[in-house]
């Protein structure tokens, strides 16, 4: 009777299993299956400081993303095209022109003949010269002149404007200063801002302490006061010149007080290309050539007063810094307020950071 009992009821179990709605799931002793999680690709941050002679040009590269820091002079086009290129770097989020100067402008068009720009940065949307004219036809998207205070990011980069425009009427001195922090990493920019800028952003009371500080004005001796490098504390110092320029850049003063705190110097001059990469923690660096050169060896000593070229009459764009002959005609059209008329050598000139003109060659 009771084995009768036990066929009925397995009967009646398996109706009520067939009974089930469609689509129920029958009971299972498998363990129920988890999805593997999904992982985010890892994080990197580089700065390329590119080797454009007696110019400037820095590219940052935060998490596929890209920002250009100037582009070196006219001369300088196809290097920055070829570069990009062979990163594929066809799209910069930012392009950033510190300020209107040739040599940091000038070979931008290269760039953007290659890469589109998403954003871009300059203390002006106006300037007469063949430099900027060039900029803009190669543009698609309007010039945005930024704030002090202005933060946007690159990657998981944190980008900070600190100063822009301290002085409009002065270019080096109207230069974007910028710094970047990934991570516990900071790296610090100021083009070719001078003295009185960086006194404005220290009584401002802005924090540039950085792992990395990229040598103001190509190491000249009219930037990188004591306070600014007491303040900013760097672990590297990055400087870009030309090889045998005539500015004698970087300046003798500049890499004694680099020396003198034991900062490790990396010179475009001296070793072409740097790379410097950063994990969030700590900061490596690459560089294209001649690993074990000096840094601190100046590229030149001044010329002594006997071969300097006599005296003439030259007239100095202060807004170009371009001197002329007087009877160039360049120099007739220079607004009052950025024309100087001076008595000089042609290599004093140079020495303070003039350039000849293109067309009357004085």
């Amino acid at each position: 009777m009771k084995h009768k009992l036990s066929i009925v009821l397995l009967l009646l179990l398996f109706l009520a299993g067939c009974a089930a709605a469609p689509g129920q799931p029958l009971p299972s002793s498998t363990a129920p299956v988890t999805e593997a999680p999904v992982t985010e690709p890892p994080s990197y941050f580089e700065v390329h400081y590119l080797d454009v002679g007696q110019a400037d040009a820095t590219l940052i590269v935060c998490d596929g993303e890209y920002l250009l820091l100037d582009g070196g002079d006219t001369s300088d086009s196809s290097l920055l095209y070829a570069y990009l290129k062979n990163l594929g770097a066809d799209r910069l989020r930012y392009v950033i022109c510190s300020h209107v100067h040739r040599d940091h402008i000038g070979g931008l068009a290269g760039a953007l003949n290659y890469a589109s720009a998403d954003t871009v940065f300059c203390p002006t949307r106006e300037y007469d010269s063949d430099e900027f004219r060039n900029l803009r036809k190669y543009l698609t998207c309007p010039i945005t002149v930024p704030s002090a205070g202005d933060v946007f990011s690159l990657g998981s980069a944190e980008c900070n404007i600190l100063a822009v425009n301290t002085q409009p009427d002065h270019p080096n001195n109207s230069s974007i200063v910028l710094k970047i922090r990934y991570g516990d990493t900071s790296f610090l920019f100021s083009a070719d801002a001078e003295q009185a800028v960086e006194q404005f952003i220290l009584d401002a009371g802005k924090d540039i302490s950085c792992t990395v500080l990229k040598v103001p004005h190509h190491g000249s001796d009219s930037s990188l006061s004591d306070a600014w490098l007491s303040a900013a504390r760097p672990q590297y110092a990055v400087i870009s010149c030309g090889k045998d320029n005539a500015y004698s850049h970087p300046a003798p003063s500049t890499l004694e007080k680099l020396q003198g705190l034991g900062i490790p110097v990396y010179r475009t001059d001296l070793h072409g290309h740097i790379i410097l990469r950063s994990n969030g923690r700590d900061v490596t660096v690459e560089v294209q050539k001649n690993s074990q050169a000096d840094p601190f060896v100046p590229p030149q000593a001044p010329l002594p007063p006997d071969t300097l070229s006599p005296a003439q009459d030259y007239v100095l764009n202060h807004n170009t810094e371009v001197f002329h002959h007087p009877n160039c005609t360049s120099a007739d059209k220079i607004l009052e307020k950025n024309r100087e008329d001076v008595t000089a050598s042609r290599e004093e000139l140079i020495a303070r950071g003039f350039s000849p003109c293109g067309n009357c060659h004085p």
